[in-house]
């Protein structure tokens, strides 16, 4: 076993191994993400629960304890061209830091020897607490993570896990999914809206009281206002639908592309998305030839132009859905707000997140850390609240 004892602020736990029962391909999407990771690329997938109240240390992490147990697919390594269970538990940090300063955040989960997800426990605002869950896109994406935090906190409440216990990956769901149309959107270049290579990074936040309805098709047609020229815009999708009743923590989003030449309304971008959805083309792209089809940076120089001579994509635009009201509730402890805090990819200028969780909405941003793009991308989430 792992050992389990607490060293005082700050100090990691890992808790015990889990048995090596699970066991599945490392899907092709998944792949894709081995690879950025490997050139340097910060693959983290990051959620973000602030609450009033406080969360004990001990609870927390015995919480972590059974939940994990019940998503045996956030304790699995890589082995080869599988993954399989028997790794690191999701390990419980506690910091002095805040979240946006703590560069744990940031710091490598390793898919070779664990753990590939991790939570943290940090004070919040106003005296509160904010936890935040963080694992690699590699093994799973934020449905996986969400499914995972919603379940630390029935724990907490005293309620069973739901769990994600099925070893199931992609090409699953393709098959459930049956035909599909062509994948839409073009690839010759777009133009990057504002500067995408700095030094650091920044999040920018939006938030609005209760759900924003077409929060994608929001973003996307301000996204497009705010560009010199084309834009195109990768919603990910999240590839379960074709068979609910399977419960698999694997990284199952797929893209869907729209391509916007001239600026139009949050309804129209939100027709061709509803169009996407009924044409299947999320699973479009997920044939033998994915990685030759893959339109994004493949290489470490790909990754690293300055995006003067064009993007693959302007903005992903991640609508995380709504969360029922008490979902990241426990004893002592009301959530307020819950929000992510999108990866940096090379190949887009932002990606935007939408949560609705806790009675809002937030939008969350990730950009260069320039003075140009901050400014920019708080216009577009502006924009993106206040088009009716």
């Amino acid at each position: 076993m792992a050992g389990r004892g607490r060293t005082g602020d700050g100090a990691a736990v890992v808790s015990a191994v889990r048995a090596p029962a699970y066991a599945r391909r490392v899907s092709q999407i998944e792949r894709s993400y081995l690879a950025a990771a490997a050139a340097g690329s910060d693959c983290a997938i990051r959620l973000v629960v602030e609450g009033t109240g406080a969360l004990a240390f001990a609870d927390l992490r015995a919480a972590v304890d059974v939940a994990a147990a019940a998503h045996p697919g956030l304790s699995a390594l890589r082995r080869g061209g599988l993954w399989r269970g028997g790794g690191p538990a999701p390990r419980v940090v506690a910091s002095s830091l805040p979240v946006d300063d703590d560069p744990r955040i940031r710091a490598e989960l390793s898919v070779r020897t664990g753990p590939v997800a991790e939570i943290l426990l940090h004070p919040g605002g106003d005296g509160g607490t904010a936890v935040l869950f963080r694992a690699t896109h590699a093994v799973t994406d934020g449905h996986g993570v969400m499914d995972f935090a919603r379940d630390v906190f029935r724990v907490l409440r005293g309620e069973a896990p739901t769990g994600n216990p099925d070893a199931l990956g992609d090409e699953h769901f393709v098959r459930a999914a049956g035909r599909s149309g062509a994948p839409a959107g073009g690839t010759d270049p777009v133009p990057a809206p504002w500067p995408v290579r700095a030094p650091g990074l920044r999040w920018v936040r939006r938030e609005v009281p209760g759900r924003l309805s077409g929060g994608a098709g929001r973003v996307a047609a301000a996204v497009r206002a705010a560009a010199p020229g084309p834009a195109r815009v990768m919603v990910p999708v999240d590839l379960r639908r074709h068979d609910p009743a399977v419960r698999s923590s694997a990284n199952l989003t797929a893209p869907v592309f729209v391509d916007l030449p001239v600026p139009v309304s949050r309804r129209a971008v939100q027709a061709e998305l509803l169009a996407a959805l009924l044409d299947n083309r999320e699973v479009a792209g997920l044939g033998a030839d994915y990685g030759s089809a893959n339109r994004f940076a493949r290489t470490l120089a790909e990754a690293t132009t300055d995006g003067s001579a064009g993007l693959p994509v302007t903005a992903i635009v991640s609508d995380h859905g709504a969360v029922p009201d008490g979902a990241f509730d426990a004893p002592g402890f009301r959530a307020v707000r819950v929000h992510t805090m999108p990866m940096w990819v090379p190949y887009a200028a932002t990606f935007v997140s939408l949560v609705h969780a806790a009675g809002r909405t937030v939008l969350t941003a990730v950009v260069a850390d320039t003075p140009d793009a901050v400014a920019a991308i708080e216009r577009v989430l502006a924009a993106a609240v206040e088009e009716p």
